[in-house]
């Protein structure tokens, strides 16, 4: 099997991706449904460390605009500054099931400071 200019059997393929859990769209929904906040970073997924979450509903937004935009559309009278804190942010899917949720352990940060040589190297 050809992919990306890089030969290998199916067999090969086979015992790779058997590796991965892979989700069904229906279990994909469910999950964005039902997760607001994740214990743990996933690796590979950029990480935005100046996100927000409402306090209200457990909403969570890239950016201070959007929260306030949320406030003004699903919360008026109460204000985002008292109602929401800010929180390190993930966006796991685009499109249709585009959600940021929330992250309460971002791995790679905690590595890099149980780490020193790794906190070196990333300054």
């Amino acid at each position: 099997m050809k992919k990306h200019e890089i030969y290998r059997p199916a067999e090969s393929l086979e015992t790779l991706l058997e590796s991965y859990s892979v989700m069904s769209l229906k279990d994909t929904i469910e999950f964005i449904e039902r997760t607001d906040i994740l214990s743990e970073s996933i690796g590979g997924l950029p990480i935005i460390e100046e996100g927000y979450k409402c306090l209200t509903c457990m909403y969570h937004a890239c950016s201070w605009p959007v929260m306030r935009n949320h406030f003004g559309q699903h919360h008026r009278g109460k204000k985002a500054s008292v109602e929401s804190e800010k929180c390190s942010v993930q966006l796991m899917f685009h499109g249709k099931l585009r959600k940021y949720i929330g992250v309460r352990y971002i791995k790679a940060k905690e590595d890099a400071l149980r780490n020193p040589t790794l906190t070196d190297a990333l300054m």
